[in-house]
């Protein structure tokens, strides 16, 4: 079986899920089959272009041998010899975005789901959505396959006697702005000076945001290991994910398997992801200031993080990797 992966993810962001979610796919399955990688810029039409463009291109290569394509990022081989694979992480653009940059993304994502021969989901709200916005998809192609998380997240002294951390941090993850919902993480410290918040990543802070926290006692990590996320985790009172919509949501996973409860929305794939091992709800501040109450009771504070950490060592990227090389397996019989 010979499969070629596009990484055009690689030159679209620098971090961020989708490459998270490639870089273990890739490391995993690399061993298992004939693996090409390319990013699509050795192509003769593709050398003067620039990447703004050129992200849109399908694939094209001489390849004259049958295989499997897949891209990191929608975009499809229209080669004869190609059976095309397509991973969908979310709907945000759609649900989201405006302008332009949503009719492009749009038209790229429309081209590639109605030419995939497979199509991987994330999570099962995210084949939801897919069937909400493609009705017209055949059911037969689709699959719903989780993200692992990685080994680097675990609870620091697991064997220990010593009660479960309970300082007072809040950590919050990833982008801040509209639909990630972090009005609401600074409502509750205005609200409550109980607690300090942790931020990892989401670029650069901007003056109205060092504004908005001139009063709020808060440190910010950029480009941090998972070494140091994990302690992060371990280090903290709670995760606080009050993100409006997400594809999959790799922190409730990682946050859980570090031992460090997660407050979330009951919406989207967060509702399901978590299951019943985080406190979700409406993403007020009444309620997440009430999940924090709850998580001051170490007894039940003590169980909800075991039964997490239990709960979270099912993702595994492992599973994933076979899962998706069993897709694999299948759709190369039709080469057959």
């Amino acid at each position: 079986m010979d499969v070629i992966y596009d990484d055009i993810i690689k030159d679209l962001q620098s971090s961020g899920g989708i490459s998270v979610y490639w870089d273990n796919l890739k490391n995993q399955l690399v061993n298992k089959f004939n693996v090409s990688s390319f990013n699509g810029k050795n192509n003769k039409r593709d050398l003067n272009l620039t990447l703004s463009f050129h992200r849109y291109l399908n694939f094209k290569t001489n390849v004259n041998y049958n295989h499997i394509f897949h891209s990191s990022y929608y975009r499809i081989s229209k080669n004869r010899n190609s059976k095309n694979v397509v991973t969908v992480h979310d709907f945000v653009y759609e649900y989201y975005s405006t302008g332009l940059k949503k009719f492009f993304h749009l038209f790229q994502k429309r081209n590639a789901l109605l030419y995939a021969d497979r199509i991987i989901c994330v999570s099962e709200n995210t084949k939801k959505d897919l069937l909400k916005f493609y009705p017209k998809l055949e059911r037969k192609i689709i699959k719903v396959i989780y993200h692992g998380v990685s080994d680097d997240f675990y609870m620091i002294n697991h064997n220990s006697t010593k009660k479960i951390q309970t300082s007072k941090s809040l950590v919050f993850i990833g982008n801040r702005r509209g639909y990630k919902n972090f009005q609401i993480v600074l409502d509750i410290l205005f609200t409550s000076k109980k607690y300090n918040l942790i931020l990892v990543g989401g670029g650069l802070l901007s003056k109205k945001e060092k504004s908005k926290l001139k009063n709020i006692r808060f440190k910010h990590y950029l480009n941090i290991s998972n070494k140091k996320l994990n302690e992060l985790y371990n280090k903290s009172f709670a995760l606080i994910y009050p993100s409006l919509y997400e594809g999959f949501g790799l922190p409730i996973i990682e946050s859980l398997k570090a031992g460090c409860p997660v407050i979330c929305n009951n919406g989207s794939s967060t509702k399901e992801i978590g299951d019943k091992y985080v406190l979700k709800g409406e993403m007020t501040a009444e309620f997440i200031l009430k999940s924090l109450e709850k998580l001051e009771d170490q007894t039940y504070r003590q169980k909800l993080a075991f039964d997490g950490i239990n709960y979270a060592s099912n993702f595994t990227w492992e599973k994933t990797a076979n899962e998706t090389l069993n897709l694999y397996k299948e759709l190369w019989k039709e080469f057959q």
